[in-house]
């Protein structure tokens, strides 16, 4: 974990010149993954980047005579990839990520991150928010934990929305998490009533925010309750209500009957009140959580944005590995394109008849003024009117039978989606590097103040500053460069000391971690 902090001295003993590209050439799986590992958490983004570091400083970080080149590195992901098992890597280190603490599947986050495509291959499209209309591009749904940290990510062949892959995903991770009951929270996107039933019989409840209009609830009925979490107060004017109608299950028929289930779905409704007067509605079938925990917990979905902003720009999670595609599924379809021109079309044939029928509409109007006293004289003198609403309510008729003969979805034969298998890969690493500096973020907090604003700022530095490396019996001893300023110095120093307590073994090795830092030296001496 701390073997990353980089560069070494030349107190490493010192060996003949290996021979080019020896790098990973003859070392194990494990050396592999700890490169990766190290390069992500020193900002290597991508493997072209490792010519731009000293490949003897490198080396010496992770046990070798000299860091790979950048063939080596994609040779030994092409391995990686070449046994495909990235799904089966992701999963278990889910699972050792809930082993080691239960709690965090009490909640799960879940969301979609768009990556757009540059490349010349046939993807399907989809919209991101950002752009004004739909690219070409992959959907990453991940799922993250009560803290906000990763555990899944699941790439989706035709970028279908989230009550599509919402299902699936949990059906996966219902394996992981065994008996226990998670609550899912998600955004709109995933509004489903018809879902909500089917998740909440698969064994998870669900929580998201209300999609549509809604009907104010009066005032009188919020009342101010307030929470700290981890030193922090929140505050909101709430109000709940334990049952409310949210969907239909069945189709409406004449004649009611009891066999086929429940005919609505009913959650539990909590509003808050925000100071412009607006009310946001939060529904979930979680009957025991307590209310106040309910906005707090769907308002830290926003933990998962976060968390996309910082790996894009710190870890370039959005970087392709390969420029490979292949087919998409052959069970797999997506709207017909053939429909689209139509239904643009008919939403304009409609707004046209909507214009005329204002116009002919205003010319009846019996307190408006109109000079034809007789309903022949109003057809003769509204007759150029008349006809231009015939002729479109002709051309809605035309266009909404031409529709009704295409078929709403085709087979998706001839689209291409990206492969996964590096990708997959990478995250992983990336993910498990993000959590070890998640989890150091923790631990200097009981040693500097500013941990919140620029505790990450901190650690990245500590990780690429210079370090004498040396071999002392049992023990690998890391002493660090000092910081920029004394405090920070200091944060780091207290850092190291409790790491030290961990007894931890640098990978592939016995030989336990020692970290400590350079004492500062003045430029002059008195």
């Amino acid at each position: 974990m701390t073997s990353s902090n980089i560069a070494s001295s030349e107190n490493r003993r010192s060996s003949t010149k290996p021979p080019p590209d020896r790098g990973l050439a003859v070392t194990p799986l494990r050396t592999t993954v700890v490169v990766l590992f190290m390069a992500a958490l020193l900002r290597i983004k991508r493997p072209e980047h490792f010519k731009e570091h000293n490949p003897q400083e490198l080396g010496h970080v992770i046990g070798l005579d000299r860091a790979p080149e950048v063939k080596t590195v994609r040779r030994k992901v092409d391995q990686l990839a070449a046994q495909g098992q990235a799904r089966e890597l992701m999963q278990a280190r889910a699972q050792q990520r809930i082993e080691e603490d239960p709690e965090r599947v009490a909640f799960l986050y879940t969301d979609g991150h768009v990556r757009e495509y540059y490349g010349q291959h046939p993807l399907a499209k989809t919209k991101k928010s950002q752009r004004p209309a739909a690219q070409r591009a992959a959907t990453d749904n991940w799922l993250h934990d009560a803290n906000g940290e990763p555990l899944l990510v699941v790439t989706s062949e035709m970028n279908e929305g989230l009550t599509q892959v919402l299902e699936p995903i949990l059906t996966e991770v219902k394996q992981l998490v065994g008996d226990r009951r998670p609550i899912v929270i998600f955004d709109r996107g995933g509004w489903s009533p018809k879902l909500f039933a089917r998740l909440d019989e698969l064994g998870f409840d669900v929580m998201t925010y209300r999609k549509g209009k809604i009907s104010p609830w009066p005032l009188s009925q919020f009342v101010e309750e307030e929470r700290v979490v981890e030193g922090r107060r929140y505050g909101y004017r709430i109000a709940e209500r334990k049952r409310v109608r949210v969907g239909r299950l069945r189709p409406k028929r004449k004649k009611q009957s009891s066999a086929g289930g429940p005919q609505y779905f009913w959650m539990r409704e909590v509003r808050v009140l925000r100071a412009d007067g607006r009310q946001t509605a939060i529904l979930t079938t979680a009957k025991d959580l307590q209310t106040l925990e309910v906005p707090y917990r769907q308002f830290n979905r926003w933990r998962q944005e976060n968390y996309f902003k910082y790996m894009a720009a710190e870890y370039e999670l959005d970087a392709l590995l390969e420029y490979g595609v292949q087919d998409v599924s052959a069970e797999a379809d997506r709207p017909n394109p053939e429909r689209r021109p139509l239904e643009r079309d008919l939403t304009d044939a409609r707004t046209r008849v909507q214009r005329l029928q204002s116009q002919l509409g205003a010319a009846v109007d019996p307190d408006g003024p109109s000079r034809q006293r007789t309903l022949r004289g109003f057809k003769i003198a509204h007759a150029k009117l008349r006809a231009e609403l015939a002729e479109a309510e002709a051309d809605v008729a035309r266009l909404r039978a031409e529709l009704d003969v295409l078929p709403r979805r085709v087979s998706a034969a001839g689209l291409k989606t990206l492969k996964t298998e590096k990708k997959l890969i990478a995250d992983t690493i990336k993910m498990t590097a993000y959590q070890v500096e998640t989890r150091l973020l923790t631990l200097l907090g009981e040693h500097y103040c500013r941990t919140d604003d620029e505790g990450r700022t901190l650690l990245q530095a500590a990780f690429q500053s210079t370090a004498n490396i040396e071999v002392r019996k049992n023990e690998l001893y890391v002493e660090l460069a000092p910081q920029s300023s004394p405090h920070r110095t200091k944060a780091i120093e207290a850092l190291c000391a409790t790491l030290n307590t961990l007894d931890t073994k640098f990978p592939g090795t016995c030989l336990r971690l020692h970290l400590a830092v350079q004492p500062h030296e003045p430029l002059t001496k008195a």
